[in-house]
Order: C-alpha cells, then sequence, then structure tokens
C-alpha cells in the first residue's frame, strides 16, 4: 500500500525530515515483495516523479536510497544499503538524466544488479548522448507504457 508523504516528514516523537516533493515514494527496509530498485542522481525530481507513478499505478514498493533512513549520505555503511536493496528487488531501474554520466554508483549498482540476476532496465524518455557503457547496454523504456509493459513481465 502507498505511502502518501508531505513535505514535512516526522519519523518518530523528536525527529523529522524534509522530503522534497516525494509524495508515494516508498523506502522498503525489510524483505518484501514486488519491489522496485530506483537508481537516480540525488535531487532528481523525475526519478521521484517516476517512482511515485509506479508506486501508484502499480501498487510497487520503490527503493530510493536518497530515502532511506538508514543510509547516512555517502557512510561506509552506503554500499551495503544500496546492496541489500537490490538483493530484496524484483526489478532494476535506473532513471537517465545526463548526471548519470558522472555517477560514480552507477556502475556498482548495475553491477550488483547483474550479479544478482534482477531484471534490469533504463527509463530514458528524452536523448542522452554521453551515457556509461552499463547504462547504454540496459534495455530502454521510452515512455510508460513501455516502463508499464516491462513491470507486467519482470514484477509480476
Amino acid at each position: 500500500m502507498p505511502l502518501r508523504f508531505n513535505k514535512l516528514v516526522r519519523l518518530g516523537l523528536e525527529e523529522t525530515r524534509n522530503v522534497f516533493l516525494a509524495e508515494n515514494v516508498i523506502v522498503a527496509k525489510a524483505a518484501s515483495e514486488n519491489m522496485v530498485f530506483m537508481s537516480h542522481t540525488t535531487g532528481d525530481i523525475q526519478a521521484e516523479q517516476e517512482a511515485n507513478y509506479i508506486s501508484k499505478k502499480h501498487h510497487l514498493l520503490v527503493y530510493m536510497a536518497e530515502w532511506d533512513d538508514d543510509v547516512q549520505g555517502d557512510s561506509n555503511e552506503l554500499p551495503n544499503h544500496i546492496m541489500a536493496a537490490i538483493r530484496k528487488s524484483d526489478g532494476f531501474l535506473v532513471n537517465v538524466v545526463a548526471e548519470i554520466a558522472i555517477s560514480m554508483w552507477i556502475g556498482y549498482e548495475i553491477g550488483g544488479a547483474h550479479a544478482m540476476e534482477k531484471s534490469r532496465a533504463k527509463i530514458m524518455y528524452r536523448t542522452i548522448y554521453k551515457l556509461p557503457s552499463v547504462v547504454g547496454a540496459l534495455a530502454s523504456l521510452s515512455n510508460r507504457d513501455e516502463l508499464d509493459q516491462w513491470i507486467r513481465k519482470h514484477i509480476r
């Protein structure tokens, strides 16, 4: 069931967090069924919109490391959190934006998804010419109809 966040989310009795446009983005902390790992760049509004769409339309959990309370920036534990989330996921999506070309994480995440034999694809609604080869090799989803078909085929 999708959760609905407001811009300010209360995490506990004393802790709050400003959530930037994150409606219906779900952070899955425990093993779950029907979860998609969304690789994205920090602050990517399009990735948040796609996660929101996937959550609402397909009733799936969408994991984005940016919204995981257990992840504290680029800590030493970040790689472990990322690999654990990929392991729990049923599929792996990369939201492609121009900044993906300089991401230090993209090869690591795609490599983990490949090693764990996860279905992988990239959401690429506009042409970006300088992509790392590991991103370029992924199946390309160029619109939401293709995204919907990929989810039905690989996640359900």
